[in-house]
């Protein structure tokens, strides 16, 4: 599979807020670090390769997509000093469009 996030809206909170052990887990997280509440929204692309079975049955319309429109999650500072962001919309993850064509 090939992911392709396109349309990326991202609001960033104006101000951080501590590290909360209960809620915060994340990939190498500094925890003496504030974080970043974020919220925004995207359109999430994934495309079988042609030589699939979905590329095989749907010649030209291998992709899927779904839009992601009321995200939120979090960015934070890595061990290593490096920002990373993640947020997802859990109410429209089944919302998916099947056999489309891929993004121009």
């Amino acid at each position: 599979m090939l992911y392709l996030i396109t349309n990326v809206k991202v609001q960033v909170a104006k101000t951080p807020r501590p590290y909360d052990v209960r809620n915060d887990s994340a990939d190498q997280i500094d925890v003496t670090k504030p974080v970043y509440n974020i919220r925004g929204s995207y359109r999430k692309y994934a495309c079988s390769p042609k030589t699939s079975y979905l590329g095989e049955q749907f010649p030209g319309n291998n992709c899927s997509y779904a839009d992601q429109t009321n995200a939120s999650g979090l960015c934070w500072i890595t061990s290593f000093g490096e920002w990373r962001c993640r947020m997802i919309d859990a109410m429209h993850l089944k919302n998916s469009v099947d056999h489309a064509p891929p993004p121009q």
